[in-house]
């Protein structure tokens, strides 16, 4: 079978209602402009990618504005390393697992806006908020340095 978008955004919207039978745990995603997002994001991986619907500009404002001396911080990767223990425990080192996603690898800067993001609660994930807002930004800026290293 050949998926069109229209097929693939009614199946991402509600899964079960097209493939009732699916053993997909996926509730679906009731956002048109998520789902859009998505669709852009996975034509990324297509070889022969056909025409999409255009969607919104993906550029937004960063979630936090970071003080300057914040972002200047150099990490000490040694201590990164020391402190990264309890990350690991969902974070595989070796990737994602079990919808957790990776964090190996990631901008030192695209890291510390996503930590200070979730310690600010403007990211919801209840567990990732309790971690950063447990931070000093010299930890978050030490596992910054050391998640961004190969």
């Amino acid at each position: 079978m050949r998926w069109t978008f229209e097929q693939l955004d009614a199946y991402i919207e509600n899964p079960r209602a097209l493939a009732s039978q699916t053993s997909m745990g996926f509730a679906g995603l009731a956002s048109k402009q998520d789902r859009a997002d998505l669709l852009a994001y996975l034509r990324l991986f297509s070889g022969n990618p056909a025409d999409l619907p255009e969607s919104a500009p993906t550029l937004s404002a960063s979630e936090v504005s970071l003080p300057a001396d914040v972002l200047a911080l150099e990490g000490d990767r040694a201590y990164g390393e020391y402190l990264a223990s309890e990350c690991l425990t969902c974070h595989q080192m070796q990737g994602s697992s079990k919808g957790v996603p990776s964090i190996t690898g990631w901008p030192q800067k695209q890291f510390l806006v996503a930590m200070h993001a979730y310690k600010q609660k403007k990211r919801p994930n209840a567990i990732m908020q309790m971690m950063a807002g447990r931070l000093a930004d010299e930890e978050i800026a030490a596992l910054a340095a050391y998640f961004a290293s190969p």
